[in-house]
């Protein structure tokens, strides 16, 4: 057995607590050298640094012992929390191989909601700060060090979670062929298993590469979710074999509470207004990413009876407030064209002044839009901005509080 690296030991954390608060990289660095010599000093520093940044993705702490990479790659909490549920619901009791654990976020939330856990990571130095995380949190999880695609334990038997790395030097793969694992060698192990998840990137083109080609398998019954948490998209993922207990596709929303909901559907077509109607809304609704990016949008805006503003547009239009975690609706105070003049005047008729821009399918940027509205009033306004069919329109609208 090697040697538990230093770094980890309570005595590096007490010597980081004991540092104060507002005290520089440069000075931390020395005090700690005199401790520990340069090298450790370097890293704990690192840690100190890393930190406050972790608490983004993981403000329970449980990611303690970092690395830049890791840290970027990690999972939020929320979003583990919410794939360890899918987890234990369709395949209880079943062991857990999480393949590309990195630090360990996805393979502590499964634990922690009573799974058993292997968590294999290729990279030795990183192998390290997993082990480290699930000794601190008291976890069960076993940290080996494993290659994706050749998982150390009988595949048949159990369940898999995928997470290729999509970064090379810093910069975004977009290319599924240059992730690692690739695409194919993920679509051929996960097969493997009982059953998979994937984690995607949050712009994966499913359509296009769940195709059959020349490198690898077709897709058969599969199950996909496009995630998005606190309004940002963060993931598309693939779910296989006993995770997908049927076909389906579905946006899922995490909001601030790290409470998920699901809206499953088929895809459907806009139904749009004209311009006339479009400016006659009375409210103006505006869809989570993840519907948009799940193209269930014009599902989503049947069942609620709203329509587009124009067929190209993701905002829509309805007569009444629309009550769901996947949407945000706005009542209409006044509409005129998106002509800076014209804004100024409808702002001066509601004592507005400085404003916040929306805007979908207009080039000048929101902030840019933000300056030439802006008005001599005195109160803070919001302006959405949308393309109809006769050019744009500004909608001077206010928030409508969820009941």
């Amino acid at each position: 057995m090697e040697p538990r690296d230093p770094l980890f030991s309570p005595d590096v954390d007490a010597a980081l607590d004991a540092l104060p608060a507002d005290v520089s990289e440069l000075v931390a660095l020395d005090r700690l050298r005199r401790q520990f010599g340069p090298e450790l000093a370097r890293r704990a520093v690192e840690q100190r640094v890393l930190r406050p940044r972790a608490a983004r993705k993981s403000p329970s702490g449980a990611l303690h012992w970092l690395t830049r990479k890791g840290l970027e790659q990690a999972t939020h909490e929320s979003v583990a929390r919410w794939r360890a549920a899918r987890f234990v619901a369709r395949a209880p009791g079943r062991v857990v191989f999480d393949a590309t654990c990195g630090l360990g976020a996805d393979a502590l939330a499964l634990a922690s909601a009573g799974l058993r856990v292997v968590a294999g990571e290729r990279d030795r130095d990183v192998v390290p700060y997993a082990a480290a995380n699930a000794r601190r949190a008291g976890s069960s999880v076993l940290v080996v060090r494993a290659d994706a695609t050749r998982p150390p334990l009988n595949a048949p038997e159990r369940v898999a979670l995928f997470d290729p790395d999509r970064r090379s030097d810093g910069e975004r793969l977009t290319d599924p062929a240059t992730w690692s694992p690739s695409w194919s060698s993920l679509l051929a192990v996960s097969a493997e298993f009982a059953g998979a998840c994937i984690k995607l990137a949050p712009g994966f083109d499913r359509v296009r590469n769940a195709a059959p080609d020349d490198e690898g398998p077709a897709l058969e019954r599969a199950a996909w979710s496009i995630v998005s948490h606190r309004g940002e998209l963060v993931e598309t993922t693939l779910w296989r074999g006993l995770l997908a207990p049927r076909a389906e596709l579905e946006a899922v929303v995490i909001d601030a509470r790290g409470e998920a909901h699901a809206f499953v559907a088929e895809p459907g077509r806009p139904e749009a207004l004209d311009d006339d109607a479009a400016r006659a809304a009375r409210f103006v609704v505006e869809p989570d990413v993840a519907l948009l990016q799940a193209d269930l949008l014009g599902t989503f805006a049947r069942e609620y009876g709203a329509r587009a503003l124009h067929a190209d547009s993701g905002f829509r239009g309805a007569d009444a407030a629309i009550e769901s975690p996947f949407a945000r609706s706005f009542r209409v105070l006044g509409v005129v064209s998106a002509d800076a003049k014209q804004v100024r005047a409808l702002l001066r008729e509601h004592d507005v002044g400085p404003v916040t821009v929306k805007k979908r399918g207009h080039p000048t940027p929101a902030d840019a839009l933000a300056k030439q509205f802006a008005g001599s009033g005195s109160r803070h306004g919001l302006v959405i901005v949308a393309r109809l069919e006769r050019g744009h329109v500004a909608y001077l609208v206010e928030s409508v509080p969820p009941r």
